[in-house]
């Protein structure tokens, strides 16, 4: 769901919360495996987004070395694997479609999805 906002220049922000959380956090999970590459691509990632979280966004440390570790609801809000699960099959079957109909990658499309009104809010970004 990213990808396509990170190739176009206009888009091109950090795209969600939920993301950079992601990947802040699994940074801090490897490194004590490997200490050099996560600490360098905390320091790019610092660069791009000084600020991250998802209900609140706060200031990160200068290093990976001195960050908290990360707890069981740092994941918390909208980032969870309940979310995630069903973006995933939601964009699973968008590709289906596109695959079976032979659009192109690139060529944008309009759908609807049918659902609760309490998927409404999680789908529509």
């Amino acid at each position: 769901m990213v990808k396509a906002r990170l190739q176009d220049r206009m888009t091109r922000r950090w795209p969600s919360g939920c993301w950079l959380t992601r990947v802040d956090t699994l940074l801090r999970l490897l490194h004590p495996m490997i200490p050099f590459l996560t600490e360098e691509v905390w320091q790019l990632l610092g660069e791009a987004a000084p600020e991250r979280g998802i209900d609140r966004w706060k200031k990160v440390g200068p290093s990976i070395m001195i960050a908290r570790w990360p707890s069981s609801d740092s994941g918390g809000g909208m980032c969870t694997s309940r979310t995630s699960s069903r973006d995933s099959r939601s964009v699973a079957a968008v590709r289906e479609i596109r695959s079976r109909q032979n659009v192109p990658p690139r060529e944008q499309i309009d759908f609807v999805v049918r659902c609760d009104e309490s998927i409404v809010e999680l789908l529509s970004r």
